[in-house]
């Protein structure tokens, strides 16, 4: 999002902003917790899992070097909190832009507006696209889909992962998570080992994964773009 900005309205925002490295695994922001900065990162993946108030759990933000973080929010002008924890879940780094900063920026600025307009406007278009998977498409589908995700990420092909956090993302139970990664093992598609898995065949693995696979083909030309094409 950044980099559809004009060089000196993105000076302005990154005057203020901190550089972040976070490791996998680590926690950005807790559900419930008041927002005070809006991120963008340059690399990794971050995911938002909602906690309802049912008991469970499921996925419904991924942030990557394509968006930003609570830029929408910070359009709301209130005093939000988190409506999701976030978990970094393929090692990241960002730039942290403290809210009140980024909302003076962006009333003075109406390239910042259309920037966060047209983020927006892709992040309601992923969700329409992959609203259907939790409930209709196969775990197994899913599962692959997912993996295809955090490969897409940064992780590559050997990736550190955890049949529990898979679970937690989808949404599922564990032992469903280790049934569908046993059987993309059994079609060759991937090979298990002690937290972690590694892709052998990328053709298959695709083979096996929802159609969802669209938007990560989306992700990956929006990465070599450098930014949402409709912002530019």
């Amino acid at each position: 999002m950044l980099a559809s900005l004009p060089d000196n309205v993105r000076q302005r925002i990154t005057d203020a902003a901190i550089l972040l490295e976070l490791d996998q695994g680590e926690v950005l922001q807790r559900q419930g917790t008041p927002l005070s900065h809006v991120y963008f990162p340059t690399r990794g993946l971050v995911t938002g899992v909602l906690s309802a108030v049912d008991g469970t759990q499921f996925a419904y933000l991924r942030r990557g070097r394509e968006g930003a973080i609570y830029s929408i929010a910070a359009a709301r002008l209130d005093d939000s909190v988190a409506d999701c924890t976030l978990v970094v879940d393929v090692a990241a780094t960002m730039l942290a832009v403290p809210m009140s900063h980024f909302r003076r920026v962006m009333r003075e600025s109406p390239e910042v507006t259309h920037a966060v307009l047209m983020h927006a406007a892709y992040s309601i278009k992923w969700l329409e696209r992959t609203l259907n998977c939790p409930a209709h498409h196969p775990i197994q589908a899913r599962t692959a889909y997912w993996l295809l995700v955090l490969s897409a990420y940064g992780a590559g092909r050997v990736m550190r992962v955890t049949h529990g956090r898979i679970a937690e993302v989808l949404g599922v139970r564990r032992q469903s998570i280790s049934e569908a990664l046993g059987e993309l093992q059994d079609q060759d598609a991937i090979s298990l080992g002690r937290e972690r898995i590694v892709i052998r065949d990328l053709t298959s693995l695709r083979r096996h994964a929802c159609e969802c696979r669209a938007q990560i083909e989306e992700v990956v030309r929006l990465h070599r773009a450098g930014h949402l094409p409709s912002a530019a």
